[in-house]
C-alpha cells in the first residue's frame, strides 16, 4: 500500500524528531537500515486494534459458564427472563464470532457487540450480573504496533498506551527503503 503525501510528511517529521533516526545517512544503506528500524515493534509498547484476531484465542477468553443461568429453573417469569437474556447474549456471540478464522477488531461495532454480549450477564445466583470474559476478550483484540504503524495510527479514540486505549491502524505492515527515501527527500 503506497503512502499518501500527508503520511510521508508525518513519517519525515517522526524521523526528524528522533535524533537516532535522523542520523541515518541519506543513502541506499541508510534508507534500508532506517526502514528496518521503523518495521520493528515500537518501544515502549504502543497498542492498536488487531485486524486479524485469532477466533480460537478469542473463544478461549470467554467464560462460557457465565452465559447460562447458574440457578436451577424455578418456574418464575423472572428466571425465564434472565434465561432469555442469556440466550440473546449467546446469539450475539454466535453471530459475531465465526467458527474459525479471524476477526477485524478495528471495527468499533464488532467491539461494542462483543462487550455488550459479555458484560452484565444476569446469570449469577438470583439473577446477579456477571462478566463472561469481556476483559480477557478485549485483551485479545489488541496487538503491539510497529514504529511505522504507531507513527501513522489514528489516536482519536485511543492513545495506544494500553490495550484498553488501543489506537486504530491507518497503515498496517512494513515500509520499504523506497518509502523512507521518499519521506526523507520530500
Amino acid at each position: 500500500m503506497a503512502l499518501t503525501n500527508p503520511q510521508y510528511a508525518a513519517l519525515k517529521a517522526a524521523i526528524n524528531a528522533k535524533p537516532t533516526w535522523a542520523a541515518y545517512p541519506l543513502s541506499g544503506d541508510g534508507y534500508y537500515d532506517l526502514a528496518a528500524q521503523l518495521n520493528l515493534e515500537a518501544a515502549p509498547n504502543f497498542w492498536v486494534w488487531s485486524t486479524n484476531v485469532n477466533v480460537n484465542t478469542l473463544r478461549a477468553a470467554i467464560i462460557w459458564a457465565n452465559l447460562t443461568p447458574s440457578d436451577v429453573p424455578d418456574g418464575t417469569q423472572a428466571w425465564a427472563n434472565r434465561s432469555l437474556q442469556c440466550q440473546g447474549k449467546q446469539f450475539n456471540i454466535q453471530n459475531i464470532v465465526p467458527f474459525t478464522g479471524t476477526l477485524d477488531a478495528s471495527d468499533v461495532n464488532l467491539r461494542n457487540g462483543l462487550q455488550d454480549a459479555l458484560q452484565n450477564v444476569r446469570s449469577g445466583a438470583g439473577g446477579a450480573s456477571q462478566d463472561a470474559g469481556w476483559s480477557a476478550v478485549r485483551s485479545t483484540l489488541a496487538r503491539k504496533a510497529k514504529y511505522i504503524e504507531k507513527i501513522l495510527a489514528d489516536t482519536a479514540s485511543g492513545d495506544g498506551s494500553t490495550r484498553t486505549l488501543s489506537a486504530t491502524l491507518v497503515f498496517e505492515g512494513q515500509i520499504t527503503d523506497a518509502d523512507v527515501m521518499a519521506a526523507r527527500i520530500s
